[in-house]
């Protein structure tokens, strides 16, 4: 997805239309319409060491 189709998802989840998806990357999505993501909450580590939501 774009910076602009996470941030998009991101509100429309939430219901905060002040949030931003900075914090993820996302990567995946099920056949339901669910999404996999990089959640970069470890600073100063790679991507493939970040957890996945």
């Amino acid at each position: 997805m774009t910076v602009d189709e996470t941030d998009e998802w991101f509100r429309a989840w939430t219901g905060n239309g002040e949030l931003t998806g900075d914090a993820f990357r996302m990567f995946g999505q099920d056949g339901s319409g669910g999404k996999a993501a990089f959640w970069l909450v470890r600073p100063g580590r790679e991507l493939v060491e970040q957890p996945i939501v």
